[in-house]
């Protein structure tokens, strides 16, 4: 169809070339017409549900909505627990309907691949308050109960299944969780040479902060943490105190942005906490192009339910992460309800491709360009081979939590020969002691032996 008008408006246009003068080459205006028409026909196979391009499975990550600051400082007017009745780190009404908003906005977005199945949806979450609420509000908004799925008449919602992972186990969605190699170059980061020296400029605002936080700053890395609640209180219309003027702020906010450039731009720490998240999305994706029926326990009949929405609710940290492991970072904290969407489609020629898309406060999402291939949209195979080298083998045994497998074999090999040679030693040893006194016995009869004859 797309074709068809194509050419019905080549036509029209075409018909337009009497009237150009003739010094004009037509040949030149028709070239420029035919490439128009062909850019309209790309964009028209881009767009979700429409063309050649068949979305085949998504995977959604989103930061969690607006929340209370998580930490205060000695001399803050605010640190009372009172301003914040709803507890630190918590979802406040703003962020509720910002997630709830995002929900609708991923609604509108992918209305005709939203399966009307809830149970073709799969929902994962890190185990803190507001990522768990905020995912619950996405879901309320991108899928509201049609059909069988109604059960109230009056209260347009449905329970869809959340899960989680306690956060100091969960290496998926939670930046923080329990891997001390990943705090050892977290540690490494902010003593490096370049992350010292990214602090020179804001020297004069450390010291200005700590004299009026009475918290010691000395660095970017103290610096937010002071830039965190104060971006917070003004968001919930708090009277700032006299001395955070509007430049001070905005140095609070660039240099928030500095630590999350920092704090994610290894390899190692991006291999640590990504790493698992990215292994997940690999294996959802290939679950949804494999035609074969889910394994389940015998325990289970037989299902065709086979999910391709994937929704992860995450955090700021993880979110940049996993953006600078893409090379997608474009070095600004990722705001309240960030959503980065993953696309899997299979093209007109039968080949998979990942497609990566971000939505903040714009009105659409736009497409990131990503390193595995240089461009927003990369073939599944390099899609695949890019990310591998961040999925870890033993995440347990890389964060020092574990020996690894090929350690553990190793140890179990050396012990073996060890073990032997104790063994052959304390036999040894015994027979040495054993055969002593049998001879110091056999002596001690001979010489008494000797001594009766004298007598």
């Amino acid at each position: 169809m797309v074709i068809v008008n194509g050419i019905a408006h080549l036509h029209n246009e075409i018909s337009l070339l009497s009237s150009i003068p003739s010094h004009v080459s037509k040949r030149i205006v028709t070239f420029f017409l035919l490439q128009f028409i062909l850019l309209l026909y790309i964009g028209d196979v881009l767009v979700d549900g429409s063309g050649e391009s068949e979305l085949v499975a998504l995977a959604i990550v989103h930061r969690h909505g607006d929340r209370t600051p998580v930490n205060s400082f000695p001399k803050n007017i605010y640190g009372n627990c009172s301003y914040w009745p709803d507890g630190w780190g918590q979802l406040t009404s703003c962020g509720k309907r910002r997630m709830y908003e995002v929900g609708k906005r991923i609604r509108k977005r992918y209305q005709n691949f939203l399966p009307h199945n809830i149970r073709d949806v799969l929902v994962r979450s890190s185990d803190a308050d507001r990522c768990l609420e905020s995912a619950s509000l996405v879901l309320a908004g991108a899928f509201p109960p049609k059909d069988r799925w109604v059960w109230e008449s009056n209260f347009h919602w449905v329970p869809i299944p959340i899960h989680t992972t306690p956060k100091p186990e969960d290496g998926v969605l939670n930046p923080s969780s329990n891997c001390p190699e990943a705090q050892k170059e977290w540690s490494r980061i902010h003593s490096s040479k370049e992350f010292i020296e990214a602090g020179y400029p804001y020297k004069d605002v450390f010291e200005y902060l700590t004299i009026h936080t009475g918290m010691n700053v000395t660095d970017i890395g103290t610096a937010h943490l002071i830039s965190d609640v104060i971006k917070i209180q003004k968001e919930n219309n708090f009277t700032l105190p006299w001395w955070v003027t509007d430049e001070i702020f905005e140095k609070l906010l660039k240099i928030t942005d500095l630590l999350f450039h920092f704090d994610y731009s290894t390899p190692t720490i991006q291999r640590l906490r990504t790493g698992l998240l990215f292994e997940d999305i690999k294996n959802k994706f290939f679950t949804a192009i494999d035609s074969a029926p889910i394994s389940l326990p015998d325990v289970y009949l037989p299902t065709s339910i086979k999910p391709k929405v994937f929704i992860y609710s995450t955090h700021d940290a993880l979110l940049s992460a996993m953006l600078n492991a893409l090379g997608a970072y474009n070095g600004i904290a990722p705001p309240y309800g960030t959503t980065t969407f993953f696309e899997l489609r299979k093209n007109s020629h039968g080949r998979h491709e990942v497609s990566l898309l971000y939505l903040n406060s714009t009105a659409e999402a736009y497409p990131l360009k990503m390193s595995a291939c240089g461009s927003s949209s990369c073939d599944l195979e390099q899609f695949v081979r890019y990310i591998d080298k961040f999925i870890p083998g033993d995440w347990q045994a890389e964060c020092g939590l574990r020996q690894s497998s090929a350690a553990s074999l190793v140890y179990s090999l050396l012990s073996i020969p060890l073990s032997l040679i104790v063994i052959f030693g304390a036999l040894f040893f015994f027979y040495f002691i054993i055969s002593r006194r049998k001879k110091d016995k056999h002596y001690d009869k001979e010489y008494l032996y000797q001594r009766l004859t004298l007598l």
